[in-house]
């Protein structure tokens, strides 16, 4: 928080842009918590005609000839960067992330993409299409060892070994990203599925928790949760999302609806529309909380589910949802 620095440069020459730096926030959206303000070192090299550098009498400005275009590629590239390992959370002093063999990324493919088990309606995490990101490249997550085990403990962490050391994972923050990714996907698509209660919930709101409801119904709706107004203070809800065994929609609705109505929490002041306002309180509420315990497979479908997502390294409140503890460090602690 605070003051930043702003370094800009194109072809060499330094200029200023707010319109550049506003791109650039916008790739972090979601990876960083609200009211950070991150540095920003930028240089561009364009062809030849593309920027007029005589619009300014100090030349401190320069004029692009496709700035929407110029504008689109910061924040691609800012967001390509923070999909990768190198933007996670090290443990210790960093260590170089290199070429991976048999990737998480390529673990998820494998598992979407292969044929579903018998029990696939039972699993834990409904599996979804791989998120493409631009910056999915091999050079950009830690390489696994085959098949890695994983543990649990404290019901909270998940750790994974992976040749450069070892992978510890926030089982809550992981979740976060997958729910959050997932409905930002079905916003897309038409909606989110959803069950209908055999008895439906009733809930007692105040007047302005019922006129939140009323102006995000819709989305709502699209999330999973159908709702009515039923009298004065009382909302009826027909159906839920069932993202996990242990989802509890009730309390779920109830914690979305505060959050929504207060609006003043940095996940909310983060969002830039509704349909992220939404998406953002859904998964903070509704994923999967420390101290629950997760099977062997409960957490493979997890860990594959979080290496699918486009930005596998940070929750949606720009905590990581990874810290990785290279052998490097491991061997520094003791003394080798």
């Amino acid at each position: 928080p605070g003051t930043r620095r702003a370094h800009l440069f194109v072809d060499g020459r330094p200029f200023r842009e707010p319109a550049l730096l506003r791109a650039a926030e916008r790739g972090y959206r979601t990876t960083i918590p609200a009211g950070v303000r991150p540095w920003v070192f930028l240089n561009l090299e364009v062809p030849r005609g593309t920027v007029d550098v005589n619009v300014h009498p100090a030349k401190a400005e320069v004029r692009f000839r496709d700035r929407a275009a110029i504008e689109e590629a910061v924040e691609a590239a800012v967001r390509a960067a923070l999909s990768g390992a190198a933007s996670s959370a090290p443990l210790g002093r960093s260590a170089p992330v290199s070429a991976p063999t048999g990737s998480p990324r390529e673990a998820a493919r494998a598992s979407t993409t292969g044929p579903a088990p018998a029990d696939d309606q039972m699993a834990l995490f409904v599996r979804g299409p791989e998120a493409q990101s631009p910056a999915a490249s091999v050079e950009e997550v830690p390489r696994l060892v085959e098949k890695p085990r994983l543990v649990q403990f404290h019901r909270q962490w998940i750790v994974a070994e992976s040749r450069e050391g070892l992978l510890i994972i926030d089982q809550h923050a992981a979740h976060e990203r997958v729910m959050f990714e997932r409905l930002m996907r079905a916003y897309g698509e038409g909606g989110a599925d959803a069950q209908r209660l055999l008895f439906p919930l009733t809930l007692r709101l105040t007047e302005q928790e019922l006129r939140e409801v009323e102006q995000v119904k819709g989305l709502l709706a699209r999330a999973g949760f159908e709702i009515d107004a039923f009298g004065s203070d009382t909302i009826i809800v027909h159906t839920v999302p069932n993202p996990h065994p242990w989802f509890d929609p009730e309390r779920c609705i109830r914690e979305m609806i505060g959050e929504l109505t207060a609006g003043t929490s940095d996940l909310m002041r983060s969002a830039r529309n509704q349909h992220e306002r939404i998406a953002m309180t859904f998964a903070c509420k509704g994923s999967v909380k420390a101290g629950q315990e997760l099977s062997e497979v409960e957490m493979q479908e997890l860990f594959d589910a979080l290496f699918a997502t486009e930005l596998p390294w940070h929750d949606v409140h720009g905590r990581p949802t990874v810290v990785r503890l290279s052998n490097a460090e491991l061997e520094r602690k003791f003394g080798r």
